[in-house]
């Protein structure tokens, strides 16, 4: 597993980290970053069996074609995000059970999901659990980052945290890297905060205001609310553009020692000798390795 993540960019995948997936390509803000870290899980995993542990909108199914596909959601995610319309190959509680049987899968990825399971050690065990020996675990997690999918949002753990985490599983080789550079990280939500801050709330300036208008008296609220809502505004778009102007004068490619990132990419590996066996397709997989209570 490559320290450093970064090597020859297979043009393939990058057609579809950018067109598939609508991925973008900025150095700073970690996302050439993010391609070369699930770039190395696509190549490792190529003609076996990877796990998307939280798949959500299946966004990252395109991106292991070459691979048997499995996709994971919980209920919950399912019902917050109204993806009743998804066909999952698995519907679970991620830090409950992996309905999957032991040391039958080569990879798992699980991308901005971490922060939403409520017992991550749990979640850890059962990932060690189900992966071969030397099968491999990719995580992106958020570190700065305003909460969401609320109230499923948990955790900001740190590189630190992540590392126990895994450790105390079992896993071995770990690697954990900045998902940005630090200006990036602190400079992403300073327009919107400005907003927040000077309307007091969380919602989005025009539903606030399309909201206020529906109430009894709201006419005679918005007068009063105006000077907000017209600071808000011009406060806004002042740092946007003094954003713009800190992003470009600090465009560098994302380093280790990044503390305060929007995030973390960690990889890690389950110990023992990598063996991979062939399947014929994802319904020969399942037929073989499903859990069944």
């Amino acid at each position: 597993m490559s320290k450093s993540i970064k090597n020859t960019i297979d043009k393939e995948l990058q057609s579809c980290w950018i067109n598939k997936m609508k991925m973008g390509w900025g150095k700073a803000s970690g996302e050439k970053q993010g391609f070369y870290f699930y770039q190395e899980a696509a190549k490792f995993v190529k003609g076996g069996v990877v796990l998307d542990a939280g798949a959500g909108q299946l966004r990252f199914e395109p991106f292991f074609e070459k691979s048997i596909y499995i996709s994971q959601e919980h209920t919950t995610g399912i019902e917050l995000k109204s993806m009743k319309n998804i066909e999952y190959d698995l519907i679970s509680t991620l830090d409950e059970k992996i309905p999957l049987k032991d040391s039958c899968i080569d990879e798992i990825i699980c991308n901005s999901t971490l922060e939403h399971i409520r017992y991550p050690e749990k979640f850890f065990a059962e990932a060690f659990r189900v992966l071969k020996p030397g099968g491999r675990i990719y995580i992106s997690v958020p570190f700065i980052i305003m909460e969401h999918e609320i109230p499923y949002d948990f955790q900001r753990p740190t590189r630190f945290g992540l590392e126990r985490w895994l450790d105390d599983a079992g896993f071995s080789r770990i690697m954990i890297k900045a998902g940005s550079t630090c200006v990036q990280s602190l400079t992403a939500y300073l327009p919107i905060a400005i907003v927040y801050d000077l309307l007091q709330t969380d919602k989005n300036p025009k539903k606030l205001f399309l909201e206020i208008l529906q109430r009894k008296n709201g006419i005679q609220e918005l007068i009063r609310r105006m000077p907000n809502f017209i600071m808000a505004g011009m406060g806004y778009i002042f740092m946007k553009l003094f954003v713009s102007f800190i992003n470009m004068l600090t465009n560098v490619e994302v380093y280790q020692e990044a503390n305060i990132p929007t995030g973390w990419l960690t990889a890690a590996s389950k110990p023992g000798r990598y063996i991979r066996k062939s399947y014929k397709n994802k319904e020969v997989f399942l037929q073989l390795n499903r859990y069944e209570k």
